[in-house]
């Protein structure tokens, strides 16, 4: 009843038949038996993080490690429980202890068998995870690196890389890491997700959408693959289709980034009142969501609602003024509000993100003409149509031009314009008829 190691070799079996619990209370009486067994301690870890109790393999852990602060395994499976808990700065800590204490090496199996990796190989690897995440690419790509040069066919370590060369924009050779990862797993669903992402940001939309749906043919209902596939469909103009993959994508549940980019869909099709009942619903799960606050507001001023428009954009910037949108839509509401120097702050701020965002452009000609400086209204008009040949510009910059004086220039844009417009546009006719005017007068 003391023999510590045949309690922990009953411990190994039963946890080898999936006898989880049972195996605790082996590895409990090898560690009562002899506090000092350290292989009890080490499986004790592993067996709770198996049943998902990172806290308590943590505290294992270290209890192991007050014995012996160079016990190996101990480390490596503290990273492991505090990568579990979402420590991963404590995490990649501890994995690189191993890897210091451990060589990464690979040591020859029997034939037909895998090879047999070290923990500080092991550690290696899970460290690039951790630094990954941190955003420590260039520390998560060195990893990887050193791994792979130990043992070239390892697909974790390619997915790995292919993350961090991803963010840091090496599009090129993070595509070639996924491939190399497809090549040793066809039916990898991460790879075949990851590299939908990788081709998405390349621009290759029709290439990510095949990614996404080869996901989805390996693991039918996947949200995430229902969600970038809706997000590529939508960057193609196919909204329709967009609007099904989000459908679901949210049949696993309520999600605040999905539902807010639904929102978006449904505003690009004119349903203003969905879209605001979606980006609402994202920020009752996610209060704050930036930009399901920039997606209700372009919606809100659609509906003429263009005081609570800036409200909602006022929030979205205050969470991340980053992106130009929520500047533009600001401008765009706050124009119809009279506040015409504040929106030309507001596309002041969206060109210096975007130098050459069309919208911008054309709201702070808006808001110069508002102002009564039909000069600088042209010149941003000008600039905007350089970007995007529009009827809405063509008109507003042939007002402007009217109130200048330049009939000629005035006639010719509305020329264009309604040349641009489509029979069923309600503006056509107005339009024509102004026309009409300026030629008689």
């Amino acid at each position: 009843p003391r023999c510590a190691r045949a309690h922990g070799c009953r411990g190994d079996a039963r946890r080898a038949l999936g006898a989880l619990r049972e195996a605790l209370d082996d590895y409990a009486a090898a560690i009562a038996a002899d506090p000092d067994f350290l292989p009890a301690y080490t499986c004790q870890a592993l067996t709770l993080l198996l049943l998902g109790e990172p806290g308590a393999a943590a505290d294992v852990c270290r209890r192991a490690l007050a014995r012996d602060p160079g016990c190996v395994p101990a480390r490596y499976h503290l990273g492991r429980a505090l990568e579990a808990m979402g420590d991963l700065a404590g995490a990649a800590q501890a994995f690189g202890l191993v890897v210091e204490a451990d060589a990464p090496r690979v040591t020859a199996a029997p034939a037909g068998a895998a090879p047999i990796v070290s923990l500080g190989l092991a550690a290696l690897v899970e460290r690039a995870a951790a630094r990954v995440t941190l955003g420590d690419l260039a520390g998560a790509a060195d990893d990887a690196d050193r791994a792979l040069a130990v043992l070239p066919r390892q697909h974790r370590a390619l997915l790995i890389r292919a993350k961090a060369r991803a963010d840091a924009g090496d599009l090129a050779r993070a595509r070639a890491d996924l491939e190399a990862a497809l090549a040793l797993d066809p039916s990898s669903v991460e790879a075949h997700l990851n590299l939908g992402v990788v081709l998405h940001l390349g621009g290759q939309l029709d290439a990510a959408i095949a990614s996404y749906t080869r996901v989805l043919d390996l693991q039918p209902g996947r949200p995430q693959a229902h969600t970038f596939r809706a997000r590529a469909r939508q960057a193609q103009g196919d909204v329709r289709h967009a609007l099904e993959d989000y459908d679901a994508a949210l049949r696993a549940g309520p999600d605040a980034d999905v539902l807010s980019d639904r929102g978006g869909a449904y505003r690009l099709l004119g349903d203003h009142r969905a879209a605001l009942a979606d980006c609402t619903r994202a920020l009752s799960l996610r209060p704050g969501h930036a930009l399901a606050l920039a997606n209700r507001a372009e919606s809100l001023a659609a509906l003429g609602r263009h005081a609570e428009a800036v409200d909602d954009c006022t929030r979205s910037l205050e969470a991340d003024a980053s992106r130009a949108d929520p500047w533009i839509a600001r401008a765009f509401s706050r124009v119809f509000l009279g506040q015409h120097e504040a929106a030309i702050e507001d596309c002041d701020r969206a060109l210096a993100i975007d130098p050459r965002n069309g919208r911008a452009l054309f709201n702070r000609g808006r808001a110069r003409a508002g102002l009564g400086d039909h000069r600088r209204a042209v010149e941003d008009y000008g600039q905007a149509l350089a970007v995007e040949r529009t009827s809405q510009a063509l008109l507003l910059r042939g007002v402007s031009r009217e109130a200048l004086g330049d009939l000629p220039g005035a006639i010719d844009d509305f020329e264009q314009a309604v040349a641009l417009m489509a029979p069923e546009d309600g503006n056509r006719e107005p339009a024509r008829q102004h026309l009409d005017q300026l030629r008689r007068r």
